[in-house]
């Protein structure tokens, strides 16, 4: 639309991030970009630009042949965020002023494999003419679960024979119990376990819990199963509904029998790139080889070293034998994440791990800040330190925020104070607090103490007193000095 001057409006566009100086790649990792063909695994330690190198093959396979040939998987959607940002940004750096550039695409560009298990799934729904698939939220699940066992201990209570052993009827009501055996059920299925398969292991290890487990599971299928057909009472078509952990069992098995479907995914995916490699689990190895058999490209990148998903399934067994004699390994050996100080301390650390670590090289033009250890006498203290440290570093050496971070061991302990003190020195904060649960999260946790010590006075202690008054609904400040 012109502009009241006659010219032309205006336009709100995003600034142009330029691209970081001195990113250069070695020939191998340079043919990957080329569009070297074939199962190609890339191997580097953190800080080696393994997640970049994707990105940049990445845009430059959508300039090449459409965004809609090209999937990027990943293991978290934080994950799945940054580099969808990254790989936008690639584009539109290497893009300058075509008129052929991608400006739309009908997919994400870059999806979790739960994400992508899901789109096959409502893909064939839709093929087939039936409701698309739900997905059940963890809330649902936990609900389910708890109702299953509250049924199973009243019928152990009315005299009813119980599967359940006899030590573990005590504790079906407890949460905790709920939330481990939900946590059994998702990694047997991630694992490609069925119920009968949980009951079998069980019998044959002679783990009566397991046994017990499986069966439970038995009766967990059937409930979700009759209530997702549920609509069917409303005249509504019932819809199948699945957790997390059957969709890429699901997906997989609709893949594997039904060939169009099969074909239409490995015809529409002619480039396959998938980062974090190490963190996926068998199961979604296999669906991701069944669809990068097909593919023109097939690139999976990854680090053994730092796998830290294993208690979710995760198997990096997988990553380190997709390419047993390396003849189709890039190696990334420069990192240009660490300090050489930094290097030597992870150096030291990774000599006394049980097993070796890969340690990456450092860059020639990496400056070096250096390392220091610092003890404090409480964990206000050392609160109040970082924050200073930090809004030092942003005032007088002009480092920008979104290049500071701040890495707890347990943020459910360390988040509450931290944060105080982060917000006290004006330090802006993005913590990661959709992993916490909700009632652990420091802005709701001060409220449901509060509400218990309401509901149940014989509940008021100092220690729930201090946290009260140092929380914002109490206003006191943590930092100043105790008379």
């Amino acid at each position: 639309m012109p502009s009241a001057t006659g010219g032309p409006a205006p336009t709100l566009v995003r600034a142009d991030r330029a691209r970081p100086a001195g990113w250069q790649w070695d020939g191998e990792a340079q043919q990957l970009l080329d569009g070297r063909e074939g199962f190609v695994r890339v191997v580097g330690g953190p800080g080696t630009g393994k997640t970049s190198l994707l990105a940049e093959a990445a845009a430059r396979r959508m300039l090449d042949d459409g965004p809609d040939r090209v999937l990027v998987l990943t293991s978290t959607r934080k994950a799945a965020e940054a580099l969808r940002s990254q790989i936008a940004r690639l584009l539109t750096h290497l893009s300058g002023e075509q008129a052929s550039a991608p400006r739309a695409v009908r997919e994400p560009m870059v999806r979790t494999v739960h994400s992508y298990a899901f789109g096959v799934l409502r893909a064939q729904a839709a093929e087939e003419g039936s409701p698309p698939p739900r997905l059940l939220s963890g809330p649902e699940q936990d609900a389910v679960v708890r109702e299953l066992l509250a049924g199973d201990l009243a019928d152990a209570m009315d005299g009813h024979d119980s599967y359940w052993p006899e030590r573990l009827r005590p504790a079906l009501t407890v949460p905790g119990f709920a939330e481990e055996l939900r946590d059994l059920l998702m990694r047997a299925a991630e694992r490609g376990l069925s119920p009968e398969d949980l009951v079998r292991l069980g019998r044959r290890k002679k783990r009566d819990e397991w046994v017990a487990a499986g069966t439970f599971w038995q009766q967990y299928e059937q409930v979700t199963r009759l209530r997702a057909a549920g609509g069917s009472a409303l005249a509504v078509p019932p819809a199948a509904a699945y957790d997390a952990a059957e969709l890429v069992t699901a997906a997989l098995l609709s893949l594997m029998d039904d060939d169009k479907l099969l074909a239409r995914e490995r015809e529409r995916i002619r480039h396959l790139f998938v980062d974090d490699a190490q963190h996926l689990a068998p199961l979604q190895w296999r669906l991701i080889r069944l669809i990068g058999t097909g593919a023109k490209q097939f690139v999976v990148a990854g680090d053994a070293d730092q796998t830290v998903f294993s208690f979710r399934g995760a198997e990096p067994v997988e990553f380190v034998e997709a390419d047993p004699d390396g003849k189709h390994t890039v190696t990334l050996r420069q990192g240009r994440r660490m300090a050489r100080s930094v290097r030597e301390a992870v150096a030291r650390l990774a000599e006394a791990a049980p097993r070796p670590h890969r340690v990456p090289d450092v860059a020639p033009d990496q400056p070096d800040l250096g390392v220091a250890v610092r003890l404090f006498r409480s964990p206000a203290a050392e609160a109040a330190w970082v924050a200073d440290q930090l809004r030092r570093a942003h005032l007088v050496d002009g480092i920008p925020w979104d290049e500071m971070a701040v890495v707890v061991r347990s943020p459910g302990r360390t988040f509450p104070v931290l944060q105080r003190a982060l917000r006290w020195a004006g330090v802006p904060i993005a913590s990661a607090a959709d992993h916490l649960p909700l009632a652990r999260n420091p802005a709701v946790r001060p409220l449901l103490t509060a509400l218990r010590v309401v509901a149940h006075p014989g509940r008021r202690t100092p220690e729930r007193a201090d946290e009260l008054l140092a929380s914002p609904l109490g206003g006191g400040d943590p930092h100043a000095p105790v008379p």
